[in-house]
């Protein structure tokens, strides 16, 4: 039987100071004029640049690439509405948490 192939992206397992994953995440931005969508799964990295979205400031990331330092894994999207996407579309300011 062949395997199946089922991308899932990046899962978290632990956390930087080793101890078991669980559940917990911080909260960063994504800023508007990022035209990159980001996925469940996908590894980000710090932005230099932060956001107040809803009175709070959060720090912005981006989608990393070969060789970065890796932040976190994005691990849901902040939903606008009851039919917003489960990714964070491109070029729209949102929060994700990591």
């Amino acid at each position: 039987m062949a395997n199946v192939n089922s991308p899932a992206g990046a899962r978290p397992v632990m956390h930087r100071n080793g101890a078991p994953y669980n559940g917990s995440f911080r909260s960063y931005s994504v800023a508007a004029g990022n035209a990159t969508a980001l996925l469940i799964g996908d590894f980000v990295i710090l932005a230099g640049t932060s956001q107040t979205i809803n009175g709070r400031v959060l720090s912005d990331v981006i989608r990393a690439a070969t060789g970065d330092v890796i932040t976190g894994v994005v691990v849901g999207v902040k939903p606008d509405t009851q039919d917003s996407l489960r990714y964070r579309a491109a070029s729209t300011l949102s929060a994700v948490p990591v």
